[in-house]
Formats: C-alpha cells, structure tokens, sequence
C-alpha cells in the first residue's frame, strides 16, 4: 500500500511538471490585448509578444485584432458589460470619452519614469491630450504629421505653380491655385479635372479633414465646454467650404469618405489631396502607384499660429479594473524602448513619439523621401491634435452632420451652425 502511495505521488509530480512544460505556470499571469485593425506596427506583434513572453516565463500575452465592423460596438459593449482586456490601442477621440465620467482608464504615471518613458520624453503625450488632471492616460504610438499631395502632372496640364513646399500657403493662394487647377480642356461645360475635395460623411475620421478649415479660421469645435463654431468666423469658414464644394470639387464629394478622396486623387480627378503621413506617401504610394507623379506641399493657414492639419494617432492605454497591471506594464515597457522604437522607426517610416528616437532613424535613401521629410519638418510647428474631450465623438458627429446638411444645401450655414450648438451644447451640459 505505501509503495502505491509513494508511485501515486511521483506520478502527480511528474503530471504537475508536465504541464509546466506544456501549458506554462499554473502562477502565470495572463494579459488581454485589443489592437486596432490596419495598425502599422501589427507586423511587429508576434515577435515582440514571443520576446516579452521568454523574458517572462509567467507571463501570457492573448491579443487579438478587433475588426473594423463592429469595433466601437465591441469596445461598447466590453464597458458596459465590465469584459475590458488589460491593454487596448485605438484612437485619441475614443479613449477621450472614457476619462470621465467613466473612470475606466488607469494613470500611467505610476509604472512611468524608467528606460525613457517620461511625459518629458515622449512628445505625443502633449500634442494629442493624453493628460488629465496633470495624470498620463495614454501613450501615442507614433507622431501623426500630416501633409498635403499635389499631381505634378495635373499643375504642368493647368498651368498652375506647385504649391509651397518651404512654408504653408495662405487660403487665398489655396483658393486661387484652386480656382485656377479646375479645368474644362475639351470644351464641353463640364471640368476635365478639379483642384480638391473635402469628405462629407459625419463621422469623426473625417474631422481631421474638414475641421482644419475652422481650426486654421481661429475657431474650435469645443471651446471652454462650450460649442465655438457659431460665430462670424465659423460661419465665413462654413461658406468657404460650401463655395470650395461647389466650384473646384467633382459632383457627389459631401457624400464619400476620407478614403474616397484619395481615390479620386490616384486616379488623377483631383489635383490635391489632404492627411497623407510619411509613411503612406513615401513607402507605400510608389509601389502601389508606380506612374503616380505626387510631390509634397505644406497645408495652408488662414489666419492663426496653428492647427494647419489635424488628426489622431493610434494610443495604448490600460484599463484600471486590469487585475495584472505591472504584468500588462511590461508589454507597453517593451513596445515603447528606444529599441523596439528604433526597429519600427527603421521599418514603417513614421516619427516616433520618442524625443530620443523621433524621424532620426527613418529610411530616407533617394532625394524624394528626403523632400517629404523637410515638408514634414516644416509642418510639423503648425500641428495641432484633435482634442481630449471626454464627450469628444457625440459632439463631432453632431457637428459633421449640421455642416454636412449646410454643405448639401437642406440648411444655411447660419442655420445648420445654430442647430448645432443648440445640439451641441445640450451634450455638453448633459
């Protein structure tokens, strides 16, 4: 009987350390991972997830990409039901919404201060509002810098100079180049080719292309909790637009997403195209458009210091119900080190948040990419980020759409601007 017993226990032994083997530590911690689909840095994430896991031996890393359908929808329903992962990665204007009143993110100050991650040296956290109460909720993945695409073919065919590439042009220079790119060549009453277009559907991603108007106006959307397009200056930014549509963009643009504008670009209908970042535009555009001849220019001002171009960048922040954040700590420690920095740097081509890293280690091996780097620099001091607004998406997809609806005509931009702070302001005050 007790030789039984003694073969029992060694076979638990053996069991136990079997499944050590197998399936890991029965102590392991494991850490949840939502990304966003299409990031750049996707192609990354096995490896450095295997790197992290064999410094590790205790730790699990599950991620998964949520897909574009459906994605605020999952991220609605995980808060609702309490079902947050550990870490997640979307946009500014979504993570904004959740600092209060919901309280779900966790201050990242706390795990901060080693290896270069300080708000001091990661120069995202500033630019696109991730502080709160003087606390650190997000941290950016990479620069968003934005630049503008003009057809070199389409100028030459018009007759027009290039826009600028040493400093922003003015609205009035824009509009004249504008006026003088939209061409009837055949005769026929109807345009050959336009200058531009500015999307229309009402969502927030399409705010980093019609809000520059306003913002470079001197108006913002949500200014002091408060709705601040309603004023003379919105209004004439409003009009503008409503012209801009009517005389220098094709038929139909109110209604097409940002990513139908650059359709109509490489298909040589528009002359000019906005929010092109480095990356796309200097390693993707001439693969996948080899005839493509596009050079950079500086997006113009009209009459403020900044807020030339606006956007979003993809962020991480961790969730404060997380029930291992030092673990889900070593995941963003690793992503954020100037090495893996660096790696990234070297293979997508976007400035990173790093002070340290920055555009220094960013391929520019021909005379092109070398120009849309000095493009880019020269930009970069009139950038303005979208802003960290917890009721941020409710108030732009109202807005939107009241502009959306004065653009087709259906209201008066006096009209669709004083419905929407009507509309607005009841969000705010909610």
């Amino acid at each position: 009987m007790r030789r039984r017993t003694v073969v029992l226990a060694w076979l638990m032994v053996l069991c136990i350390g079997a499944g050590a083997l197998i399936g890991g530590s029965a102590s392991a911690a494991t850490i949840e991972l939502w990304l966003e689909p299409g990031d750049r840095y996707e192609w990354r994430y096995p490896s450095l997830i295997a790197e992290i896991e064999q410094a590790n031996p205790d730790l699990k890393i599950n991620w998964s990409v949520l897909p574009w359908s459906g994605h605020l929808e999952k991220w609605t329903t995980a808060i609702a039901t309490g079902m947050l992962p550990d870490i997640g990665i979307s946009y500014t204007g979504l993570f904004a919404t959740w600092l209060q009143p919901r309280n779900i993110l966790m201050p990242l100050d706390q795990f901060m201060g080693e290896g270069g991650i300080t708000k001091e040296n990661i120069s995202g956290i500033e630019a696109y509002g991730y502080l709160y109460d003087d606390k650190v909720y997000a941290l950016p993945t990479f620069l968003g810098i934005s630049l503008h695409a003009q057809n070199v073919d389409m100028f030459k065919k018009a007759g027009v100079p290039l826009l600028p590439q040493d400093r922003p042009a003015s609205w009035e220079e824009y509009t004249d180049t504008s006026a003088k790119l939209t061409r009837d060549f055949d005769g026929d009453g109807v345009p050959d080719q336009y200058a531009g277009a500015f999307p229309g559907v009402p969502a927030p991603a399409t705010g980093d292309h019609v809000f520059t108007v306003f913002l470079t106006a001197g108006v913002e959307v949500i200014d002091n909790n408060e709705f601040g397009l309603n004023n003379p200056t919105g209004i004439e930014a409003l009009e503008w637009l409503i012209e801009y549509d009517n005389k220098y963009s094709p038929p139909g643009v109110v209604g097409l997403e940002r990513r139908e504008m650059r359709t109509l670009f490489t298909e040589q209908i528009i002359a000019i195209t906005r929010q092109i970042n480095m990356a796309v535009f200097v390693m993707e555009w001439p693969k996948t458009y080899p005839d493509l001849n596009a050079v950079p220019a500086v997006p113009p001002r009209w009459n403020v210091p900044e807020g030339t171009d606006y956007g979003c960048a993809n962020s991480y922040v961790m969730f404060a119900d997380s029930k291992n954040p030092k673990e889900a700590w070593k995941f963003l420690q690793a992503f954020f080190s100037k090495e893996n920095m660096i790696q990234m740097t070297e293979k997508v081509g976007v400035i990173s948040t790093r002070k340290d890293v920055g555009a220094d280690y960013i391929p520019l091996e021909d005379k092109f990419s070398r120009q849309v780097m000095d493009v880019v620099m020269i930009q970069a001091p009139f950038a303005k980020g979208e802003p960290a607004h917890p009721k941020y998406t409710e108030v732009y997809e109202i807005a939107l759409a009241e502009i959306q609806a004065a653009r087709l005509g259906i209201k008066s931009p006096e009209k669709a601007l004083a419905d929407a702070e009507r509309r607005v302001n009841e969000v705010l005050g909610s």
